[in-house]
């Protein structure tokens, strides 16, 4: 059998049931990541040393033998006239067919896209066929990006304009180590000026979104080790991502509360168990003894070094930090490939990406279309502007959903559909998600497709970080009626954590089978469903796999309704004085604490107050003002 010297070494390093892991695996940069979480499994000091041998191993091969690029390793492509004269004939193609001008663009963006994607898969076989240094160095993801070794060895491509736009008509056939024509040189400059530009604007832009993430999720604190709370999130068997969390529920032979291992992840889809319920900050209880922000240990789950959060820690502040910091590298690292037109997932688009649904605006940009109503499709039809127009007839009206341009339509005439569903291709708007499904589902969503999209832009940050940011991002619902939740006004923004603690159930509540509940109002948590949530058909079958068969369910909705705020607005929305100070408004929102009275609950060495007023703001105040108020009596 074949191998290099390198899996040699590593196998000389690495416990005995992992040798057979290094033969068969390729070790790039994934694989040296499978292997580091596969040893994370074991015995914690056992795993400290084999990393450092690891390291050590890494450093002395690293010494003795580096890597250099000769001049043969940056010849083109054989055929690479060949292609670009089948990408001008498709282009042609598309140009010379039927469709309005924005369909033809997207058409065009999608055809530059699948031929880059070939091509560049095309330029690495061939470099790693001919053994060359730098193919394998990009390849491997010690060093660079296949963006960065197209532009060197093969062809640019496609570039933007002045105005940062794709240009369309004008591929870039030549790569950096043939040498540019004037005319692609003029055009590669556009990019990269505004890369020079982008360089000094992301440090802005990430530290900006950085400190909005802090703010909306400062409150956050971890007050006790088990707050008992039977809920939690579902969560797939073969997400890795989960191994250091807790059981809510019992699967298969482990109970509630075991910590969840890759063994154990490994046994229970062997049993043909595909999901299980994780304990998560979403759906903890901490807050119904203490502030509405608390959350449990158990809840959190063990970090990254393979402890569980120190209590009193402002947990919300370091989920915060553990997505700013790759979100400003991600946008510095931009400057590598300015110039070229970003068409798969990138970095910036990621990041614009991360921004959008953070704070979703009313003109949500590329937004999926979302039912209104329950109801039964109508009609499909063609809309004058390009784009289609989706009719949905409920049982006392009719809504029509408009699709933009460019996105297929999902659901076809006479489907029956509930509020909430996805109409079609295109980014949901998490506020969609929450208005017409809860605080729950919206939370769930919320961290998704965060999680998706730092993972595509190439930061790989763990989920349970965003399940903490979504649970301060997502907190609040509008009371529609006074009734039953306290001496709040109508159109008052609440956190929902007060009124879940305090929320008595109405007094036509019942406990229903599962299966007679459709359409109906929960009255209290269930899983990570919050108080009043409409139950679906979809969400009905996700509590019967779990084994849950009744409900406490009331026919009508309780008196308040969920609404998701933008990053901006939720320190303001926050009943604590301390943190307003850290809100947009400031001016507004000191003069809304002092005429509704809103003090402050934070107790000890505040990192919220740090800010402002340095650290230990608040700790043991109130004494140390008694004392000075007797020094000065006598």
């Amino acid at each position: 059998m074949e191998t290099t010297v390198g899996k040699l070494l590593l196998q000389r390093r690495v416990p005995h049931n992992l040798k057979d892991f290094v033969k068969t695996n390729t070790l790039d940069k994934k694989g040296i990541g499978s292997l580091f979480s596969t040893l994370s499994q074991g015995d914690s000091g056992q795993y400290r040393d084999y990393v450092t041998n690891l390291t050590r191993v890494g450093f002395e091969v690293a010494t003795r033998q580096g890597s250099t690029v000769p001049l043969n390793d940056l010849s083109p492509l054989d055929d690479k006239d060949e292609q670009f004269a089948a990408l001008h004939k498709k282009l042609d193609h598309i140009k010379a067919g039927e469709g309005t001008k924005k369909e033809k663009e997207l058409k065009i963006l999608t055809a530059y896209g699948d031929f880059t994607n070939n091509f560049e898969k095309s330029l690495a076989d061939v470099g790693l066929k001919k053994n060359h240094t730098l193919a394998k160095v990009i390849k491997a993801g010690a060093r660079g990006s296949m963006s960065q070794y197209r532009q060197t060895v093969g062809a640019s491509i496609l570039v933007n304009d002045e105005k940062g736009r794709p240009m369309l008509e004008f591929p870039v056939q030549h790569s950096f180590a043939e040498g540019l024509t004037i005319p692609e040189y003029l055009a590669h400059s556009y990019g990269t000026r505004q890369g020079a530009i982008a360089t000094k604007l992301a440090i802005a832009d990430s530290g900006y979104f950085s400190k909005q993430l802090s703010r909306s999720s400062m409150p956050i604190k971890v007050e006790e080790h088990d707050c008992g709370t039977n809920n939690g999130i579902p969560v797939s068997t073969s997400d890795r991502e989960s191994i250091g969390a807790f059981l809510a529920h019992p699967a298969g032979t482990f109970k509630k509360n075991n910590e969840i291992t890759g063994a154990m992840l490994s046994t229970l889809a062997d049993k043909g168990i595909k999901e299980i319920i994780v304990r998560s900050p979403i759906t903890c209880q901490s807050s119904r003894r203490s502030h509405n922000w608390a959350v449990c240990q158990l809840c959190i789950g063990k970090r990254e070094k393979g402890t569980l959060p120190d209590l009193d820690s402002y947990i919300g502040v370091t989920a915060a930090t553990a997505l700013g910091e790759p979100l400003a590298q991600g946008q510095l690292n931009t400057k590598h490939t300015a110039g070229a037109a970003a068409l798969g997932k990138t970095v910036a688009s990621g990041f614009k990406l991360v921004e959008q649904l953070a704070n979703p605006a009313q003109n949500f940009q590329n937004r999926a279309g979302v039912a209104e109503i329950d109801g039964v499709v109508t009609s499909i039809k063609a809309a004058p502007q390009g784009g289609h127009y989706v009719a949905i007839k409920g049982t006392k009206n009719e809504v029509v959903e408009y699709i933009p341009s460019g996105f297929n339509v999902h659901v076809k005439l006479g489907t029956y559909v509930e509020a909430g569903d996805i109409l079609s291709e295109g980014i949901v708007n998490p506020s969609d998600i929450v208005k017409h499904k809860g605080i729950g589902e919206g939370r769930r969503y919320y961290t998704d497709v965060m999680h998706k999209a730092f993972a595509e832009a190439g930061m790989g940050v763990n989920r349970r970080n965003f399940e903490i940011i979504s649970k301060g991002a997502i907190d609040h619902v509008k009371i529609t009626h006074p009734d039953g939740v306290g001496d709040y006004l109508p159109d008052t923004i609440v956190s929902y954590q007060g009124i879940e603690k305090n929320y008595k159930p109405s007094s036509t509540a019942k406990h229903l089978r599962i299966d007679q509940a459709l359409g109906k109002y929960l009255e209290e948590p269930v899983l990570h469903l919050t108080i009043g949530t409409k139950l679906s058909s979809s969400l009905i079958a996700l509590l019967k796999r779990h084994n849950i068969t009744s409900v406490l369910v009331g026919d009508e909705p309780p008196p308040f309704a969920p609404s998701m705020l933008r990053l901006l607005d939720v320190p303001g929305e926050v009943p604590d004085w301390a943190h307003q100070l850290n809100s947009s408004y400031l001016e507004k929102r000191l003069i809304k604490g002092v005429n509704e009275g809103i003090s402050s609950n934070l107790k000890g060495p505040s990192p919220i107050l740090g800010i402002s007023y340095g650290v230990g703001f608040g700790n043991k105040i109130g004494e140390e003002l008694e004392e000075e108020e007797e020094e000065e009596l006598d």
